[in-house]
């Protein structure tokens, strides 16, 4: 399952259920795992973030925190098609693209996160003759630790931003790390 970790600007670390418990802090004693992938957004563009240093930041609206697995663009995401119009005339237009910049933040990442994970699957099926799991814990069979595999991907969190997002998955070095090309 891929799910958006919300575009609120929150830090899920220390949002607290009514209980008293931080569930989505994976460090809390309290912590639940859905098993879920969860998408943060970045910006699309690589700028330098200090000296020597660059890399994506976070989108703006993007919840983060340590539960946050993966992140992929949340702005300037073009969609396929869309329909809309002028209320009350019957009248729509189907173009592509026209929805683009309203389309965005974590539930834009997620649609790229899942498309990767779609592919993966897909390979990962042909060539191994199985499949990647949730909740396995041989990480090489895991989706999630698959994608979020900081040597094969970009590691915003480890890298350069305080507000961790998790890893940007880099499908090449993903395919040819599980010997899948």
């Amino acid at each position: 399952m891929i799910e958006a970790a919300g575009n609120g600007n929150l830090n899920l670390d220390s949002i607290m259920t009514v209980g008293g418990a931080r569930s989505l802090n994976i460090k809390s004693p309290k912590y639940q795992d859905s098993g879920a992938i969860m998408v943060g957004a970045c910006g699309s563009r690589v700028v330098e973030i200090r000296e020597g240093i660059r890399g994506h930041r976070r989108y703006q609206h993007s919840n983060y925190g340590s539960r946050v697995n993966c992140y992929a663009w949340g702005e300037e995401i073009v969609t396929t098609s869309t329909t809309y119009g002028e209320p009350g005339t019957g009248f729509s237009r189907y173009t592509y693209g026209n929805n683009t910049p309203k389309f965005g933040g974590t539930s834009g990442a997620s649609a790229i996160i899942a498309g990767a994970a779609l592919l993966l699957q897909s390979l990962y099926q042909i060539k191994k003759m199985a499949r990647l799991l949730p909740n396995v814990t041989d990480p090489s069979q895991n989706m999630r630790a698959v994608l979020s595999d900081v040597e094969t991907g970009t590691g915003q969190k480890l890298n350069f931003h305080p507000d961790p997002i998790g890893v940007m998955p880099d499908l090449k070095s993903i395919i040819n790390r599980l010997g899948l090309a």
